[in-house]
């Protein structure tokens, strides 16, 4: 493709944008379409053929856009994924055309410094001092795996990450969990079987009592706490549990206490209610998503961290094509 194609595929692309947002809400917000239909709809072979982006784009709006749910409908309440700010839209376009990799600052300076300074601006929504970092995920998913694998070096002296998980290790969650946590649990080592499942009350907080109660089953048998996790909105129904107990009950552990607030972390963007997480500045770990309601475009995840140099224990291999 030439720059002159490029130029005027950019403006037909950008003006057909702001026709669909301008317009969304003539549009119906979900086509109730089976499923079948539309396998059979994308059921094709691998193309040999190549084709104009003006014949693409006719695809798109003849077999794509039709069975869209339109999140940017003002009917849309549905899930979590939000309406993106337009600014995140043509973020989007620029991010793909610069194309950074910021796997080391040499491949890319000022991404890496624009990642560590948005670190930064989330460690201090939370309450988080200088000591704190982190890194930007695809989102929860990633950013719980990475919250329970410092879990798991931490509590292990990080032996684990050398040696392998040894029996005898538990971590203890809401059931109003995630279920990346599940996944996670099972990813780490920590095993899905050893994710105890606690009962909420019935502001759908997890149980202290019960949490304590558990924890103490386990330590007569023989098994150590590894993790604490705490849900800081909840993604069924926004419920925060006691966040203040969960930290007192990990510091008489000695264990990890990780905070998933994927969904309520955007309360901390509100000047209109501050306050609404107590305690999130106690965890070791924060999950965000600012793909939901910071309205980034997805995906956009963080993982938070009060002490640093944990990230840097739990992942800090240094490869030659990784060295600056």
């Amino acid at each position: 493709m030439n720059y002159d194609e490029f130029r005027s595929a950019g403006h037909n692309l950008v003006d057909f944008i702001a026709d669909y947002l301008q317009n969304i809400s003539n549009k119906p917000l979900f086509n109730p379409v089976e499923p079948a239909f539309l396998y059979e709809l994308f059921d094709e072979k691998i193309p040999d053929d190549p084709k104009s982006l003006a014949e693409i784009q006719n695809v798109i709006e003849a077999k794509v856009l039709p069975y869209c749910t339109h999140v940017n409908h003002p009917g849309y309440m549905g899930l979590i994924t939000p309406s993106p700010n337009p600014a995140g839209i043509l973020s989007e376009f620029l991010v793909g055309a610069l194309n950074q990799n910021i796997g080391a600052y040499s491949i890319g300076p000022s991404a890496t410094a624009m990642e560590l300074r948005v670190i930064r601006w989330l460690n201090d929504l939370i309450g988080y001092d200088d000591k704190a970092g982190g890194n930007l995920t695809s989102g929860g998913m990633t950013s719980n795996f990475i919250g329970l694998k410092l879990a798991r070096d931490y509590s292990t002296d990080d032996s684990a990450q050398y040696d392998g998980m040894r029996e005898g290790w538990v971590a203890y969650v809401s059931e109003e969990r995630h279920v990346s946590l599940d996944k996670a649990a099972d990813a780490v080592g920590i095993g899905r079987n050893n994710l105890r499942i606690i009962p909420t009350n019935d502001n759908y907080q997890v149980r202290i009592d019960l949490l304590k109660e558990a924890i103490q089953k386990d330590k007569s048998v023989g098994l150590r706490p590894i993790c604490i996790i705490g849900l800081a909105g909840t993604t069924n129904l926004g419920a925060v549990d006691d966040l203040e107990s969960l930290h007192e009950i990990a510091q008489r552990e000695n264990c990890w206490f990780h905070a998933d607030a994927a969904y309520g972390g955007g309360v901390l963007l509100s000047k209109k209610y501050p306050g609404l997480l107590p305690g999130l500045a106690l965890a070791d770990s924060v999950t965000i998503d600012p793909h939901k309601w910071f309205y980034a475009p997805l995906d956009a995840g963080a993982i938070l961290v009060k002490e640093h140099r944990r990230l840097n224990m739990s992942f800090g291999m240094q490869p030659a094509y990784l060295t600056d």
